[in-house]
């Protein structure tokens, strides 16, 4: 009897530590089931939406993987509003879903998908890139960020002021670094070429009524400034000054503007060059903004600082009202200080580059 009640308690632990582990592993995620989810973010009952769209920001890559499946399961246009949603969403492992949503077969669901990947953090995209992002997912982003039907409607939705459009900087940044992180050196290429053929343009044909050709002229010459001021916002520099590209230029002459600009993107490619201990061909972004330092222009120099802070995550400021405090900081600094931020800066690049080059 006395042995019984010592084996008792004994037995009673061992049963509880077995049973510990498998009641973890049984457990279910927390979190809406993902079709309820879906159902919440399409919902119109905007308390339910709202609990919806908290929910999208703290999705574990596991139910973003889910949450991609469901959005291939459903109809176009449900699948295009979610896909909107993920876009809008700011956790780190949303942005898995809109990978999912490249395998879709509805030229509509992907495009919302592409949108969803330009909208997305920044960080989301070197965390939860790589492991998904394979074989028919690729191909497509690849060719749509070389794509001029894919990149047009973001080029149409530049704001405007006084009709000129406006470099969108975070936009363009957004949209170059997917191709950065992605593709490497010829993804930030591939990008401004087929930016480049945008700049090109068409000339709308005359077909006897005067007021639609003269319309279509207008409207052809208005999406080459977009496709200029996205370039802008990428190359931080205007292609006018640098390849002597003029929107309402005669076809040919902007044709060679455009070849001038393809010049030096192919000697980018080609060009050898360090990071760290090692020798890399082609120029990314990072080795591109890096480059900016050098330039004997104060205000592309600060705007070079800038943006890889930004893309680094410091709170710093790349368009807009405050971005001009921003400016003046940079370029009060003293030659110790902005020295010793280039090294910040280069040695987070060489990193980063060292994580995501495409293998």
């Amino acid at each position: 009897m006395a042995r019984a009640r010592t084996l008792l308690p004994a037995l009673v632990v061992l049963c509880l530590t077995v049973g510990a582990p498998r009641a973890q592993q049984d457990k279910p995620e927390a979190g809406q089931a993902v079709a309820e989810l879906c159902d919440g973010l399409l919902c119109g009952e905007p308390e339910r939406r709202d609990r919806a769209e908290l929910e999208l920001n703290l999705l574990t890559a596991r139910r973003a993987e889910e949450l991609g499946r469901e959005v291939l399961r459903r109809p176009v246009m449900e699948a295009t509003r979610l896909l909107g949603a993920v876009g809008r969403a700011t956790g780190d492992h949303a942005v898995i879903a809109a990978i999912f949503a490249l395998d879709s077969p509805e030229q509509q669901v992907r495009t919302a998908a592409f949108e969803a990947l330009v909208e997305a953090p920044v960080r989301a995209l070197r965390k939860s890139g790589t492991e998904h992002l394979k074989n028919r997912r690729r191909t497509n982003l690849q060719a749509m960020l070389t794509s001029t039907d894919a990149l047009q409607p973001l080029c149409e939705g530049i704001e405007e002021t006084n009709d000129i459009p406006r470099p969108p900087v975070e936009r363009g940044l957004h949209l170059a670094i997917l191709a950065d992180c992605y593709f490497g050196a010829p993804g930030l290429t591939g990008l401004l070429r087929a930016l480049g053929r945008l700049m090109v343009g068409t000339e709308p044909a005359a077909d006897g009524d005067a007021a639609a050709t003269k319309e279509a002229r207008a409207q052809q010459e208005r999406l080459r400034r977009q496709s200029a001021a996205m370039f802008e916002a990428i190359w931080v520099g205007a292609p006018g000054a640098q390849f002597n590209y003029v929107p309402n230029a005669p076809l040919e002459d902007r044709r060679r503007a455009v070849e001038r600009l393809n010049a030096r993107l192919t000697e980018m490619e080609n060009r050898e060059h360090e990071i760290g201990a090692s020798k890399v061909r082609g120029v990314r972004l990072g080795d591109y903004l890096i480059g900016l330092f050098a330039s004997d222009v104060n205000e592309v120099v600060a705007a070079a600082y800038l943006r890889l802070q930004w893309w680094r995550g410091d709170e710093v400021a790349i368009e807009g009202a405050n971005y001009g405090a921003h400016v003046e900081r940079i370029n009060a600094m003293g030659r110790r200080d902005r020295l010793a931020l280039r090294a910040e800066l280069r040695r987070w690049w060489e990193t980063y580059r060292a994580e995501t080059e495409p293998k």
